[in-house]
């Protein structure tokens, strides 16, 4: 079951601007019961956007026990029903009370989903998702022809970094390169750099560290309490309303996500450096490699249908258990990669010696 704050956020989606035009106002809710607190919808030149906190200045004010406006919102009560009864309180503008009706259109089927072409702007006509795709090429280029043990040299570097600079390039062009697409480019411009120094190292550890920073970028992008989203969100988004890219339950499937695959990848480098400690489990760290990517996809496709089931009573608690687990998981990855630079640094003095 939803929770109140859930169903007060999205009135949002169900908001009609047709039926705003010109309408300025703030609708506040004071909310006492099960869940108390306090909420308001601002709406302004068309939009209506939902803030936690009061205002100073509402427009209207609704003083309601939570599961009240819970029954109004599932449609299972009739909002001027229940005000005759005396099961909530109004205070303001009465005039915005009779609009709610026209402004909020809970008769009708909510549809968060896109239109069709809505799409990432530019010549290419590729859909969010599609992008995410496109911006793991030059990590296939990696980890095919590069390989685990750096075969493919600075060729499959420079073939990587070009195809990384062509993606920034062409989004930074017509829209705006996410966190993932500039991290990808700074790392194979890096390790090209860097090969004629450290190809010693690079060559049988570059895919490792290549994963684990993959790996970092995406629990990174968990972190920040505001911008940016969590990664993921910033290509499936376009298969939404933008009215739907601030909503918490939107951010926070995105988040889960979002760190689930940085967990991935970390794991995955992982498994790398103990095949490196422990050649014998290579043919079974190598399945597990693979076949880690199998129930995180299934996850990927089936946790955001859940959307709507999810109760988040407090996302401000949710997104601090995504950040703590996504800091542990960052602090995972950089104690792999210093034991990767260590492990070089043995075999180098050991060649030398």
């Amino acid at each position: 079951m939803r929770s109140l704050r859930q169903t007060l956020e999205g009135m949002c989606l169900h908001f009609d601007p047709s039926a705003a035009e010109g309408l300025e106002a703030t609708l506040q809710f004071e909310v006492s019961g099960d869940e108390p607190g306090t909420y308001h919808l601002d709406i302004n030149r068309g939009v209506c956007t939902f803030h936690e906190g009061p205002v100073d200045d509402a427009t209207l004010t609704i003083r309601t026990p939570s599961d009240v406006w819970q029954r109004i919102g599932s449609g299972e009560l009739s909002g001027r029903d229940a005000l005759m009864q005396d099961l909530y309180e109004v205070e303001g503008d009465a005039g915005l009370l009779m609009r709610m009706d026209s402004l909020f259109q809970r008769g009708k089927d909510l549809e968060v989903e896109a239109p069709s072409d809505q799409r990432p702007a530019g010549p290419i006509p590729l859909a969010g998702m599609h992008w995410l795709g496109v911006g793991f090429l030059p990590w296939i280029v990696l980890w095919v022809f590069f390989g685990s043990d750096g075969g493919g040299g600075w060729p499959a570097l420079a073939i990587s970094l070009a195809l990384s600079a062509a993606i920034v390039t062409y989004r930074r062009t017509y829209n705006r390169p996410t966190a993932f697409e500039v991290a990808s480019l700074v790392f194979f411009a890096a390790a090209l750099a860097a090969w004629p120094w450290l190809s010693a190292w690079l060559a049988p550890w570059g895919s490792t560290v290549g994963t684990l920073f993959l790996g970092a970028t995406w629990l990174a992008t968990v972190l920040p309490a505001r911008e940016p989203k969590p990664l993921t969100a910033n290509y499936s988004k376009w298969q939404y309303k933008p009215a739907l890219w601030s909503n918490s339950t939107f951010l926070h499937v995105n988040g889960v996500l979002t760190l689930m695959w940085g967990w991935v990848f970390v794991v995955q480098g992982s498994f790398d450096v103990w095949t490196a400690a422990r050649p014998s489990l290579s043919g079974a760290l190598a399945a597990g490699w693979f076949l880690l990517l199998v129930p995180a996809a299934v996850i990927t496709v089936r946790y955001p249908k859940r959307g709507s089931e999810i109760e988040l009573t407090d996302p401000s608690r949710s997104a601090h258990r995504l950040r703590y687990l996504a800091l542990f998981g960052l602090t995972t990855a950089f104690g792999l990669t210093v034991a990767t630079v260590l492990a070089g640094m043995v075999a180098i003095a050991g060649i030398g010696s």
